[in-house]
């Protein structure tokens, strides 16, 4: 319950949080996932949901590329956030 709450509290504050989902996972049912996406956008979290139709329990190679350009346009924001808190030279 303590972790619900401080969730609830700081959803917002949260980075952007992607999922990638195979629909034909046989071990985490992409329903589970779709559950707790929205439980966590109820909340007020940043969230997306890429589902893969026919991928199992595995990484198929477009759900790589896809969290690689994700994770790849993460950084760069996050660099890019950080260069305007601490311009150079200052």
């Amino acid at each position: 319950d303590d972790l619900r709450a401080y969730a609830a509290k700081h959803a917002a504050e949260l980075p952007k949080i992607i999922a990638f989902h195979g629909s034909a996972d046989p071990v985490i049912h992409v329903a589970t996932t779709r559950l707790a996406i929205e439980a966590l956008r109820k909340a007020g979290a940043n969230v997306e949901l890429y589902t893969y139709s026919g991928v199992g329990h595995h990484i198929s190679p477009q759900m790589r590329n896809d969290y690689s350009a994700a994770l790849g346009a993460a950084v760069q924001a996050a660099t890019e956030r950080e260069s305007m808190r601490n311009p150079a030279g200052s």
